[in-house]
């Protein structure tokens, strides 16, 4: 195994690969269906800030506010800097966001375990598909689930300092906090974490002082805990509020009324899973372990299976061994796996688009897919030629990862793994291009055929084109002489992904191409000048 400093040598290597490789690759993402909206919350924030600076504060939309609005307002802000390419300025810093998350991850596994498994832990999450693939344009659930981990780290290394946590922990825990919270009021799980392990603490104190009867003690450790906790929660409220203008009116009663509409959300569009079409009623229960089932990479899955069986036997053997304060990080990162999987399955909430919406569950998942990792290295690491053929085998395996990663892109969130038959076991069970990305590349090639069908002509004649997204998914793309029209007798061309059947609208017209991966069409373009009209 690697000792700690190397560990920690290549793991910076590996956030400053995935930074360069990040920047040369934001341009290649298009617009998800989300992300005008996402951009319109972000000058709504700006015009919220604004106001406040000309003395006349403005009301903010409710449609606009029920989401706190830290990362859009500021990615907004960037975005200003280039008003020519707001999207992609957007993108980078979406996807230095996802980077920051994979540091945290990194991080985590440092506080549970070791440098060398938050090494496992980074690249596990880096090469999983699931985040890689939302980390460019995924202005919610990346932000948040980076939100989220960081919480995490900063919950952990609390615990070593209970009661009296120092500034240097309460302050920017408060701050992470408070900027999860508002992204998504969803946060407030980090806050029921917390607090369970205060609880279980404060028991563990207790009992010792009561037994030895020293009281003064006892309310000494509560008054140091009480001062930790309420500079966490003030600051952590405080930034919330502040990166959340929609609550500035009642400050203390409108993310109540957040948490409360995203606990009974209905989302009223069609689902398509495992073969069947979802809609009012949302998916079975077992949605979500179901996609993670089948989202996340074999490797991180078998060595999860593989770790949880021989750690169990360990844990069993050296049980009167363990302290506390051993268990406690991992019995937190497990809390923040399982917790909020059981909550929405009992509470019956409506959940879509794969796991992009779980996707703060999946660093955790990893931490503890990386402490697996070398548990089982450990085991196998007496027999020399085992170890290396083990090793050899999770190479290999990396390398064919990586060279998935490279075929889906930039679409890598549409990756399933082996266990569905891969994207092509997936195709017509699952969704794919749920979010419109494969918009981008079908306007490109459209405009690159007829480019070379018309030649000089090609900037003289204007091209009307149907698109079954949200219209910013196209037409941000779209040349000077392509316009965008809804009535299909003036249509030339039609765009459309998969998802819900829209490539079937025009069945009697002709299919010009496809946007492919690894065989999957994403998206039609189909020939409208060739269709059969309807009599």
């Amino acid at each position: 195994m690697l000792s700690e400093k190397r560990a920690t040598y290549l793991a910076a290597l590996l956030f400053f690969l995935l930074a360069i490789v990040a920047a040369f690759t934001f341009r290649d993402y298009g617009i998800t269906w989300d992300e005008n909206f996402q951009y319109q919350k972000g000058n709504s924030a700006l015009e919220f800030y604004r106001s406040i600076l000309q003395g006349n504060m403005i009301e903010v939309q409710r449609r606009h506010g029920v989401y706190g609005m830290a990362f859009q307002s500021i990615a907004n802000l960037l975005s200003l800097a280039v008003p020519s390419a707001v999207f992609e300025t957007r993108h980078l810093f979406n996807a230095l966001i996802g980077l920051l998350g994979i540091v945290g991850c990194w991080a985590v596994a440092c506080r549970v375990h070791s440098k060398y498994a938050a090494l496992w832990a980074a690249l596990f999450l880096a090469l999983t598909p699931s985040w890689y693939g939302h980390m460019f344009n995924n202005s919610k659930d990346i932000p948040f689930a980076t939100g989220y981990v960081w919480t995490l780290y900063f919950i952990l290394t609390a615990i070593s300092f209970l009661p009296r946590i120092p500034a240097r922990i309460t302050v920017p825990m408060g701050i992470v906090l408070g900027s999860t919270l508002a992204v998504r009021i969803g946060g407030a799980l980090l806050v029921v974490y917390f607090v369970i392990v205060v609880v279980v603490y404060i028991l563990s104190k207790g009992r010792a002082y009561l037994r030895c009867k020293n009281y003064s003690g006892l309310v000494s450790e509560f008054v140091q805990l009480g001062k930790s906790l309420s500079t966490i929660f003030v600051i952590a409220y405080g930034v919330m509020i502040l990166f959340w203008p929609w609550t500035w009116k009642n400050p203390f009663i409108n993310p109540f009324l957040a948490l409360r509409v995203f606990s009974d959300y209905r989302w009223g569009s069609s689902l398509l899973f495992d073969g069947e079409v979802f809609k009012d009623s949302g998916p079975p229960a077992e949605y979500i372990p179901h996609m993670l089932a089948i989202k996340l990479p074999e490797l991180i899955l078998i060595v999860l299976l593989l770790g949880a069986v021989s750690g169990f036997v360990l844990i069993w053997k050296s049980r009167h061994k363990f302290s506390p304060k051993t268990v406690a990080p991992y019995g937190v990162v497990f809390l923040s796996i399982i917790f909020p999987i059981v909550y929405v399955i009992l509470k019956g909430s409506q959940l879509y688009d794969g796991v992009r919406h779980f996707l703060f569950v999946v660093p955790s998942i990893v931490v503890l897919a990386a402490v697996c990792m070398v548990h089982l290295q450990s085991c196998i690491a007496r027999s020399r030629n085992l170890l290396i053929g083990v090793t050899i085998i999770v190479g290999v395996y990396g390398l064919y990862h990586i060279s998935l990663l490279v075929a889906l892109h930039p679409y890598q969130y549409i990756y399933y793994n082996a266990f569905v038959g891969g994207l092509q076991g997936a195709y017509g069970r699952y969704e794919t291009d749920y979010w419109g990305g494969s918009y981008k590349e079908g306007v490109n090639k459209l405009e690159e055929y007829l480019r070379a069908e018309n030649g000089e002509n090609f900037a003289k004649i204007d091209y009307e084109l149907i698109t079954a997204s949200n219209a910013l998914s196209s037409t941000y793309f779209f040349p000077p002489n392509f316009h965008r029209t809804k009535n299909p007798d003036k249509a030339d061309y039609y765009l459309a992904t998969t998802r819900a059947n829209r490539h079937k609208r025009f069945a009697n017209s002709p299919v010009l191409f496809t946007v492919d991966r690894l065989g999957v069409p994403l998206l039609y373009v189909v020939n409208m000048r060739g269709r059969e009209r309807d009599q």
